[in-house]
């Protein structure tokens, strides 16, 4: 990569300042944080590390209090107007991103300090590297340097971040991280940490591996409600190996995800749907709800026909925050709403608005870019059809499982069954705790656990909404939590070295 001469440089020429080492508030930023601690702990070179509150972006600390710092960041974006007042300052910068970012490379110095920042998002880096997230950058960038710091267990942990982040991981150097990290030992070092911190949840049969489904439903899940409440330090810990204090985070942020179901108000659009939070009603909770509105609004895209979903926190009457979600992965939706003139920032497919202040022209405008977007869409994800799923597991499923592994949701290959032979052999029902009024109104509960009173959760026809199903499907077991399998599609998966099925919605 461009720049890594100048990394070295730098490094070399001010090694003996304090060294602040700048991490970003998700998975991939935390990773390269632990990737940035590990290198100087190599390089036996001392140093305090920092990440934003609030899960934000960039670069916060007043340039004056780094005075004479050494400044090593990873996985945010630094302009070269930001770089150069830093710079002035006094304080040297050594960065590394893999967001959008200008086309001149960004080397600056002062009297006194100096800067870089190397990218892979550069246009004259090649195409073939764009895929990589913060982490990796990180990484390929000192092994370059330091062939003596790659190692298999770092190597998985870029694996990671490709799949945390959202990177387009269909080539094949994302495939051979990827390999790495599929393929580490369970029970040993670093990967048996971050799955044991996790064991409190019920895994059901076999102990987990280090597999896709784990890193997109638990790990990354776990990582992801600690920084949405706020928790950056026991995040921060939690990464760096010094365990997981915050094990009721998934559950809370469950809990606030029924609560803005409940409040939302929902518009529905010609091309999305718009959903409309008020924070007054979360007070109570203690936590910023604005926070929450892309978990939000991804959980409602993926049960409402994966329809695209904005969502805008209202405070005061002022949008405070907005989030946006789209309905098809391969879509630069975040190009168009910049061409509209609005402040996105995050990935091409899923990201925040800030400085939202919408008219009634503009919320047209929107909703005409995203039909424009997704009219001339063709679907990329494969779909076989099968009157047997036995016979076809039997011919085919463990490649189309293992192949699943290694590509985005919109590039996998599902199974529509066209048979007849299924059974239910297990099914249980969402519920939800009574309220003080119907504790104190002598309501038989459908449900009584620890000592708590539930009730079912029902559709709008009074039937009971399904939460996990299993079905006997040509004598293979396909799980699902809530679609019908006759309605939707089974993607196979590997799951703790075994083929699972699940059932997933239809995809147009």
């Amino acid at each position: 990569m461009r720049g890594s001469d100048r990394f070295l440089e730098i490094l070399d020429r001010h090694r003996a300042r304090p060294i602040l080492l700048y991490g970003d508030p998700d998975a991939d930023g935390l990773i390269s944080l632990l990737l940035m601690c590990q290198f100087c702990d190599m390089l036996g070179l001392q140093y305090s590390y920092f990440v934003n509150d609030d899960r934000y972006h960039g670069f916060t600390i007043e340039h004056s209090k780094l005075k004479g710092y050494l400044v090593i960041a990873a996985d945010f974006t630094i302009t070269e107007k930001e770089m150069q007042a830093l710079v002035d300052n006094d304080v040297c910068v050594l960065s590394t991103d893999h967001h959008e970012c200008q086309s001149s490379f960004i080397d600056v110095r002062s009297q006194t300090a100096e800067g870089v920042v190397i990218n892979n998002q550069y246009p004259f880096e090649p195409d073939e590297n764009r895929y990589q997230s913060g982490a990796g950058v990180f990484y390929e960038l000192v092994c370059e340097l330091f062939p003596e710091f790659a190692t298999d267990e770092r190597t998985a942990l870029v694996g990671v971040t490709l799949l945390s982040d959202m990177r387009p991981i269909e080539n094949s150097a994302a495939r051979r991280y990827l390999k790495r990290t599929y393929s580490m030992n369970p029970q040993e070092g670093y990967i048996n940490y971050l799955i044991t911190s996790c064991l409190e949840n019920d895994f059901g049969f076999g102990v987990p591996k280090f597999d896709r489904n784990f890193i997109d439903y638990t790990l990354s899940p776990t990582i992801n409600a600690i920084l949405r409440a706020n928790k950056t330090k026991e995040a921060v810990d939690f990464i760096l190996g010094k365990g997981l204090r915050s094990t009721e985070t998934r559950g809370f942020q469950k809990m606030l995800v029924r609560e803005m179901y409940a409040n939302a108000e929902v518009i529905q659009m010609a091309n999305f749907t718009l959903l409309r939070i008020d924070s007054y009603k979360f007070e109570q909770f203690g936590v910023k709800i604005s926070g929450y509105i892309g978990l939000f609004c991804n959980d409602y895209k993926d049960k409402h026909n994966n329809m695209s979903t904005l969502g805008i926190v209202v405070d005061n009457g002022v949008i405070a925050r907005a989030s946006f979600r789209g309905k098809y992965d391969d879509i630069h939706y975040k190009s168009g709403f910049r061409n509209l003139g609005i402040h996105a920032s995050g990935h091409a497919v899923a990201f925040g608005i800030t400085e939202f202040y919408p008219d009634a022209q503009l919320w047209q405008d929107i909703d005409d870019l995203i039909g424009d977007l997704e009219v001339h869409h063709h679907r990329t994800a494969k779909i076989v059809k099968t009157p047997n799923l036995a016979a076809f597991m039997l011919r085919s499923g463990a490649d189309i499982a293992t192949e699943n592994g290694y590509v985005r949701d919109m590039y996998r290959t599902y199974i529509k069954y066209t048979g007849s032979n299924i059974k239910i052999v297990r099914q249980t029902y969402q519920t939800e705790e009574f309220t003080e009024v119907e504790y104190c109104s002598g309501v038989v509960p459908d449900v009584v656990k620890g000592g708590a009173s539930y009730k079912y959760l029902r559709d709008k026809d009074g039937n009971l909404i399904p939460k996990y199903i299993e079905y006997m499907v040509d004598g293979r077991k396909v799980k699902s939590f809530g679609v019908d399998v006759k309605a939707g599609l089974i993607l196979p998966i590997l799951e703790k070295g075994y083929i699972t099925l699940y059932v997933r919605d239809e995809i147009e």
